[in-house]
């Protein structure tokens, strides 16, 4: 049956009417998603933003403690490893002062030279001595030096005292079977040298 014109025109009004409704909705519709995408968002960057720099913060400050703890160690080991050489040295000093074939050398004064007082304790066997007593002070730029006079060769450099005064007891160590002559004190540049250069001060010859 053919409709009538009236029927036809509320129709077609009715058709057009929904589809503007469903036009002016479906900008809305769309817009939600970038609103809630928005809003989660920000949320996360609310929360990463402060956790990342108490990272940042934290691993900083973490470094800082493990370098702390590692200067810390490598100065207790050498610590540890000074106080072992003292030891040893102690140990050995003990050695050499107690030994039967450990002979005593007095040094002597010479005529017109500072004063002092030197003992040594050598042993060649060992290839040790223990050396202690005191000197006067040395003059400007100059340092006293101990040598050992070998019953052969040139003399060997047993140390160095740079301003005299009173000598702690210390342990020189030589070759070991050496036998020595004598034991002297020169007056030599700061520092010392490898051979005697300056006038003996102090000098004792092993009997």
């Amino acid at each position: 049956v053919e409709p009538s014109p009236a029927v036809r025109e509320k129709l077609l009004r009715q058709i057009h009417a929904s589809a503007e409704g469903a036009g002016a909705r479906r900008p809305q519709t769309a817009s939600e998603p970038e609103r809630a995408g928005g809003f989660f968002g920000r949320w996360w960057a609310a929360i990463l933003v402060p956790v990342g720099v108490a990272l940042a913060i934290a691993t900083i400050f973490l470094w800082s403690e493990n370098a702390r703890l590692s200067r810390e160690l490598a100065q207790q080991r050498a610590n540890l490893e000074d106080q072992k050489k003292q030891l040893n040295e102690a140990r050995h000093m003990a050695d050499v002062l107690e030994a039967k074939d450990t002979i005593s050398v007095a040094l002597a004064e010479q005529p017109g030279m500072p004063k002092g007082d030197l003992r040594v304790k050598y042993n060649a066997k060992m290839g040790m001595a223990v050396c202690d007593g005191w000197v006067e002070p040395a003059p400007a730029n100059k340092s006293y030096q101990l040598w050992l006079v070998p019953m052969e060769g040139k003399p060997i450099s047993a140390g160095v005292i740079d301003h005299g005064g009173p000598i702690n007891p210390w342990m020189m160590k030589f070759p070991k079977g050496m036998p020595a002559k004598a034991f002297a004190v020169t007056l030599e540049p700061e520092g010392g040298m490898p051979q005697p250069t300056g006038p003996m001060v102090l000098v004792g010859p092993v009997s």
